[in-house]
Order: structure tokens, then sequence, then C-alpha cells
């Protein structure tokens, strides 16, 4: 693990456009081991997309990333979230009719797989531990998603690796 106050993500000349219009123009920054950041702006201005690209829900137009001092240019998020970053969505991200648990996991179900079964009762338990994490104790991961409570169930899916801080 790395020491406090080492670099841990590097920002250069990051640029994303959406054909014409310039998402992100030259963004240069650094995260350190230790350190809690925030993207400060008005709607449009960026943050979403820089913090999307860092977790590779897409690609930079031009620019680098580095990641604990290696060249980052992940192709998924399950690839970042691998690596240990994830990114938690203002918008909703979950999937009606399935369980909490499952989306919690959702992408990442290989872990509780042996051979074509997957384990729901160690998903259960996990999604439970991963909740509790974060203070959440009224959510019941076996419980069907709805309307109701798709909203607070995503976060957790950040927790369940360990984060590289």
């Amino acid at each position: 693990m790395a020491q406090k106050g080492e670099t841990l993500v590097e920002v250069k000349d990051l640029c994303k456009n959406f054909g014409v219009t310039i998402a992100l123009s030259h963004v240069d920054f650094v995260v350190k081991t230790g350190e809690i950041r925030g993207l400060i702006g008005e709607n449009g201005s960026g943050k979403s997309t820089v913090s999307s690209i860092i977790a590779g829900m897409q690609p930079a137009s031009s620019g680098e990333m580095f990641y604990k001092g290696k060249p980052w240019k992940p192709a998924t998020m399950l690839e970042a979230q691998k690596a240990g970053i994830g990114m938690i969505v203002q918008e909703a991200g979950t999937i009606a009719n399935i369980s909490v648990a499952e989306n919690i996991f959702l992408g990442n179900y290989d872990k509780f797989k042996n051979g074509p079964i997957i384990n729901k009762v160690a998903m259960i338990s996990e999604a439970r531990k991963a909740l509790e994490k974060i203070g959440v104790t009224n959510i019941n991961p076996p419980a069907t998603m709805t309307c109701r409570n798709a909203s607070s169930s995503r976060s957790p899916s950040a927790c369940t690796t360990t984060p590289n801080c």
C-alpha cells in the first residue's frame, strides 16, 4: 500500500470532446493518498466527465492519466474497480426486479460463482457487510429492488473493494 502523501492519481492535460462540444479542456490535477478532494463547479463544467474518465466509464479525447505512478487508461469500469477505483454516480444506477445484493455486486458476480452457480447466501452476506461499512442498516440485501428503494443502494458498490486512499 502507498504511503500517505504519495501521488495516487495524476491527470495531465486531459481533454474530452463530444463532437464539437468541449467538455474538458486541458485539465490537470493530482490526488495523493490520504487526501479527500472535491470537484466543484457549475452544471456542465466537467466534474462528472473527468471522474467518469478516471473510473473507466468513457475514454478521454487526449491527455494522460497515471495511477500509482503507472500510465492509467482503463477500458471499462470493471477494470478500474478491480484496480481500486470506483465512482458513485449521481443518477440512480440500479436495476429493478433484482435484489439489493445483486445490484451492489452488479458486474462483479465472479467472486460468488462456483461453476455456473452463484452463491447468493455469500453475496447477501457480503452486501450486508458493505452496507454496514457505510452505516446503512435499514436496507435488506435479499429484498427485491423497487423504484422506492433504488436511490439508496448503489453507493455500497463502491465499498465492496478495498479503496486505495
